[in-house]
């Protein structure tokens, strides 16, 4: 039986390490300056986007941001944080998607002259997705946007319908994780998985012990 027990407790602690929380993500668009601390600024490559479909890159360490617009070519300004429109007349979609299997957990964004309400669609990492409507965008205050603990964020959509926004700009990262893996396990899943070594070693001690007592007998 107590090997049983001992069983369950290590198969308990390594399945909870390993289990994501509820897809969900939070919204902020009311920051003054910058909604989180510690994220790294995004750069972008330059290009005048006149191929169809139009598109752009930029990065952040060793993570590449692909940027994609299904209704407007973009350009993006060397080394900077801004991408607007080539023709000026402002964006009606603008997505941006982490490669090679990143996601983050936090992001700032700002968009600029929006006219109507914006709708934010997020892809997460363990494959569902999640929409946001913004009724009345607030100026130039940045969005922030967090995933919930376990959750990742790989791609988001900003979309309008019957408006515009014109310009995208001052995109940050934080919380980077590689196929939706952090890059250490988090506080509870350190609890499970030591509770689960513990009673192992408790074990261990009692058999010798116990072992020790037939010897001298």
């Amino acid at each position: 039986m107590r090997r049983v027990l001992l069983a369950a407790l290590a198969t308990a602690a390594i399945g909870f390490a390993g289990m994501p929380a509820q897809a969900a993500t939070v919204l902020n668009s009311t920051c003054n300056g910058n909604c989180f601390t510690g994220l790294a600024n995004v750069n972008l490559v330059s290009a005048l986007n006149v191929a169809s479909p139009p598109g752009g890159t930029g990065n952040v360490g060793a993570v590449t941001i692909n940027f994609t617009s299904s209704t407007d070519h973009m350009d993006l300004s060397n080394g900077a944080a801004t991408i607007s429109t080539t023709d000026g007349t402002g964006f009606g979609q603008l997505t941006f998607t982490l490669l090679g299997g990143w996601g983050f957990t936090q992001a700032d964004f700002s968009l600029l002259g929006a006219t109507d309400a914006i709708m934010l669609h997020f892809i997460l990492s363990d494959g569902t997705t999640q929409d946001v409507t913004i009724a009345k965008p607030t100026g130039s205050e940045p969005f922030g946007v967090q995933a919930d603990a376990g959750t990742y964020i790989t791609s988001v959509a900003i979309n309008t319908t019957s408006g515009t926004y014109n310009t995208f700009k001052q995109l940050r990262l934080g919380g980077l994780a590689l196929n939706g893996n952090p890059a250490v396990p988090e506080p509870a899943s350190w609890a499970l998985m030591l509770l689960g070594f513990g009673g192992i070693g408790m074990a261990m001690r009692r058999r010798r012990s116990k072992s020790a007592l037939m010897q001298i007998a």
